[in-house]
């Protein structure tokens, strides 16, 4: 089988030359275009779908833990002010 004339094969090549029944460019019509086209925003929905759970899940879950905490320094500096000077 001979490849095809414009292309070069290197005689030390580990890929063999196409053969004279594959088209060197693959064309699937336009429904396969359609299809995928279809494929990919069906995916980038549910990925934007998918990004805004997760913020509306993960936001509450770094929220709540910090509010808890700015309680507690809050409380510790209110009884710090609420000692005497001398006990400091």
């Amino acid at each position: 089988m001979l490849p095809h004339p414009f292309v070069r094969v290197p005689r030390h090549s580990i890929f063999l030359p196409p053969s004279q029944r594959e088209p060197l460019l693959e064309s699937h019509g336009p429904l396969g275009t359609l299809w995928v086209g279809l494929g990919l925003g069906a995916f980038y929905i549910a990925l934007i779908w998918l990004n805004t759970l997760l913020g509306f899940v993960l936001t509450p879950l770094f929220i709540i833990p910090i509010t808890w905490l700015m309680d507690r320094v809050k409380g510790r500096r209110a009884t710090a002010e609420e000692r005497p000077v001398e006990m400091r």
